[in-house]
C-alpha cells in the first residue's frame, strides 16, 4: 500500500494498554504514523497522533483498524508521554474551553421577519460561541493560550482529554473575533 500525496496511513492504537487520554467511544482517535505520502510535511513514520474526530476512512486489513487520511486532519503529536501538555499541536489547531460572559450575546441567532421578541428565551443565546483557548498550534500568530474567542460554533468539534471536555477547530478561518476583556 503506497499513500499519495498529503495522505497518511495510520494504525488505530489500542489506549487501554497504552494508559492514553480518556477519550469518549466516538472520539478514539489515537494513532501511529505507519505510512506517508509524498507531500507530508509535518510528519513522520512512528509519530503517535491525535486526529481530528470523524474525518477518516476506517481500513480493516488482517483484523487490525486503520485509517486513511489527509496530513490536515491531524490535530497534534505526541512528544513525550501521553498527557496535554505534551501535545504539540499542528495544522492551525485550537483546543479551547466554553468561556461565560453574560454582557455577550450569542453571534449566531437566527432574525426572521416572523420572530417574536417577547417569546425569545434569551437564557440559551448567552455565550454559545465564546470559548478561551487552551493549546494551540504555536504558529498561529496574534493568539496565545487564554484568549478569547468567539468562533462559528457549528465548526467545532470536541475531543475529551483527561476527562475534560475540549472544542477543537482547525484553522483561524472558524475565528470571528478575538475579545478584549
Amino acid at each position: 500500500l503506497t499513500m499519495l500525496y498529503d495522505k497518511l496511513l495510520v494504525e488505530k492504537l489500542d489506549k487501554h494498554n497504552l494508559d492514553l487520554l480518556q477519550l469518549p467511544e466516538s472520539n478514539e482517535m489515537i494513532g501511529k504514523v505507519l505510512k506517508v505520502g509524498s507531500t507530508i510535511t509535518k510528519l513522520n513514520i512512528n509519530d503517535i497522533v491525535l486526529i481530528k474526530d470523524n474525518i477518516s476512512t476506517p481500513i480493516t486489513l488482517d483484523g487490525k483498524q486503520y485509517y486513511g487520511l489527509e496530513e490536515k486532519a491531524v490535530v497534534g503529536i505526541f512528544k513525550k508521554d501521553f498527557k496535554t501538555e505534551n501535545i504539540e499541536f499542528i495544522n492551525e489547531s485550537i483546543l479551547m474551553k466554553e468561556y461565560h460572559a453574560t454582557h455577550v450575546l450569542n453571534s449566531s441567532i437566527l432574525i426572521t421577519p416572523d420572530l417574536n421578541y417577547e417569546d425569545l428565551d434569551y437564557s440559551d443565546i448567552h455565550n454559545r460561541n465564546l470559548f478561551q483557548i487552551k493549546y494551540l498550534d504555536k504558529n498561529l500568530k496574534n493568539l496565545k493560550q487564554g484568549d478569547i474567542l468567539l468562533v462559528k460554533r457549528d465548526f467545532t468539534n470536541y475531543v475529551y482529554l483527561n476527562q475534560e471536555k475540549y472544542h477543537l477547530i482547525n484553522g483561524k478561518d472558524w475565528i470571528e473575533a478575538k475579545i478584549k476583556e
